[in-house]
């Protein structure tokens, strides 16, 4: 394909947001645990774009609530505050241990996605998670999520999985 013929990234970014609304699931009902943890996390105290130290804190002993959460049951959120909390919750050495060990019980995809590509960033992942990562890669629409999230370094990051994902 010449490159006058390639869409534009305008056009990529486009598709790729249509098929996400295309697929949104219908909302599911929140467990009682769940909906505490929701309510908890609207009262967080922040810190810029990210929840405060203290927010992470609060929050830090739900991380299985997090893992629960479906696609269904978050169609009614914004992805994004979640996903900032798994962020801040990877970087505390306990909590990242447990995403190790329950890796499996990652419900929602893009948080599951999400939390994989932390923990091979931070040189965390297990043979699961890089299988799950290499297998994510290999689906068109799972490496255009992980594109997104990994923004500029993703080539990077795409590489050194593949890598990893051939010396084991």
């Amino acid at each position: 394909m010449h490159s006058s013929q390639r869409p534009s990234a305008s056009l990529v970014f486009l598709a790729l947001l249509g098929a996400l609304v295309a697929c949104r699931p219908e909302p599911a009902p929140l467990t009682a645990e769940q909906e505490a943890f929701i309510d908890l996390m609207q009262q967080l105290p922040v810190d810029g774009e990210f929840f405060s130290e203290e927010g992470v804190n609060e929050t830090e002993p739900f991380i299985d609530v997090l893992f629960s959460m479906s696609e269904g049951n978050l169609a009614g959120y914004g992805l994004y505050p979640f996903v900032a909390l798994s962020r801040g919750l990877a970087d505390r050495p306990q909590t990242q241990a447990y995403a190790v060990e329950h890796f499996e019980e990652i419900v929602h995809p893009q948080l599951k996605l999400g939390w994989a590509m932390i923990l091979f960033n931070e040189d965390a992942a297990p043979r699961e998670v890089i299988v799950f990562l290499q297998n994510a890669l290999e689906d068109r629409t799972q490496s255009n999520i992980a594109a997104e999230m990994g923004g500029p370094t993703f080539e990077d990051f795409e590489s050194r999985v593949r890598i990893a994902y051939e010396e084991q």
